[in-house]
């Protein structure tokens, strides 16, 4: 029987295969990265930013605190120091009726250019050099007599820092930290400083306390005495840490500078002496000769013996000494024993 011809049974539809991506290159993979690391810095600070809180990192204080649902990063290490709630100013006062007194500007200014005063002093002292310090007037809890001081260095900053653990102002304990705060620019309010915040004192960005330009000024005198001061310890120390070389350079030259000194002293006295020479008779003709000296010692030998012409010249001897000393003994004996001459008529 003929073969019976193969039955043609289409193939089951299966759904197709998805398709994959091509797979990404080095090349693009860095560069996705890089974008996204660009745009993290980009919103970093910002409102965008849903991971950093950006009013903590612009003053370094959230009115949330610690219920701020974004994250406060303290840093590590910083120029500037925070000390929160250190200044408070006067208490209000009232009249015998309870109604509040109006309080005198020039008192209030006082009252604060005495506390930035000692705060400006003490920071130098414990620190090093200031390059800001700045106060708050906000009436916010999170704001209030904030003390911001940034420093020219954060070496300063960490000094300052240590020296105020446990520290107290006015019976206040003092509470210090390092702030993210670096520029003020981005932190103060521009309504405040052009004419009046529509916020008042519970606005969130700081409303600064202005200093008298009489005590800037001498503030910036004590800076400059402080800078100064602080080259020449810092001189000092940078000779002491080089093991005495700049020490034995400064003793070679004292000692050159004393031997040009010697110099110059004995060139001046040798052209003062060339200069008597010239003035005085030149007598180098008539210097003696060794024979006649020798004749001279040798007659001034025998006057002293006494056997010399000259007689009574000679050194006398030790019986004439005597005969001479018997008769001054005499006749000093002689004028005290005689009587007192009688007193005369003109007496």
């Amino acid at each position: 029987l003929p073969s019976a011809a193969p039955l043609c049974v289409p193939a089951p539809l299966l759904p197709p295969f998805p398709s994959l991506p091509p797979p990404l290159s080095a090349n693009r993979c860095c560069g996705r990265l890089v974008a996204m690391a660009q745009h993290l810095a980009k919103i970093f600070g910002t409102e965008e930013d849903k991971v950093n809180c950006p009013f903590f990192l612009k003053m370094g204080a959230c009115r949330h605190g610690d219920r701020c649902s974004r994250i406060h990063t303290r840093p590590v290490l910083s120029q500037t120091i925070l000390m929160q709630n250190l200044y408070v100013p006067p208490p209000q006062q009232f009249d015998p009726n309870g109604n509040p007194i109006p309080p005198n500007e020039d008192e209030l200014q006082e009252h604060f250019e005495n506390f930035y005063e000692d705060i400006f002093d003490e920071m130098i002292e414990i620190g090093g050099e200031l390059e800001q310090l700045r106060v708050c007037e906000n009436l916010s809890d999170h704001l209030s007599g904030n003390v911001y001081a940034k420093f020219r260095d954060e070496d300063d900053a960490q000094r300052a820092l240590n020296n105020l653990v446990g520290r107290f102002y006015d019976g206040r304990p003092i509470l210090a930290q390092f702030c993210p705060v670096t520029d003020f620019k981005d932190a103060r309010c521009r309504q405040f400083e052009e004419t009046t915040c529509s916020r008042g004192g519970y606005c969130n960005f700081m409303h600064l306390k202005k200093v008298s330009s009489k005590l800037q000024r001498r503030l910036i005198r004590r800076l400059e005495a402080e800078r100064e001061a602080r080259y020449r310890r810092e001189r000092r120390e940078r000779d002491e840490r080089k093991g005495g070389r700049s020490r034995s350079r400064s003793r070679s030259r004292d000692r050159s500078r004393d031997g040009r000194d010697r110099r110059d002293d004995r060139d001046r006295r040798d052209d003062r002496d060339r200069r008597d020479d010239r003035d005085r008779p030149d007598d180098r003709d008539r210097r003696e000769s060794s024979a006649e000296r020798r004749a001279k010692i040798e007659e001034w030998n025998r006057k002293r013996e006494g056997g010399g012409d000259s007689g009574g010249g000679g050194r006398e001897g030790s019986e004439e000494r005597r005969a001479k000393i018997a008769a001054w003994n005499a006749a000093r004996e002689n004028a005290a024993s005689a009587p007192p001459p009688p007193p005369t008529d003109g007496a």
